[in-house]
């Protein structure tokens, strides 16, 4: 995978090891590329890696091995103004749905 223009985010081969008190987690070796004007969503059970994922495109946290270049501030801070839009009592499914008819602002 190679960036380009129309890439906002781009990750290479990104690992995350997590060592704590009650065991370790792995994140990864994941590898993507995240168009510019998408709107993406990880959906996952609690505990698979969805925040520490988060954390590292905002580089919060430093993988242990891999690359993450791009627009990732910027990128992230578009889609938290998309999710201002969203409505507390609906799921994520009904949100997907108004996103895909067109009845909530991108």
């Amino acid at each position: 995978m190679s960036m380009s223009n129309g890439d906002a985010i781009h990750i290479q081969d990104v690992a995350y090891r997590y060592r704590g008190v009650h065991g370790s987690f792995q994140l990864g070796p994941l590898s993507l590329d995240i168009p510019r004007g998408t709107l993406t969503f990880w959906a996952g059970h609690n505990g698979c890696g969805k925040s520490t994922l988060a954390r590292v495109l905002c580089r919060e946290l430093q993988p242990d091995s891999g690359t993450v270049d791009g627009c990732v501030n910027s990128a992230i801070h578009h889609h938290q103004s998309v999710a201002e839009n969203l409505f507390p009592d609906l799921r994520v499914a009904d949100h997907l749905r108004l996103l895909t008819k067109g009845h909530l602002n991108r």
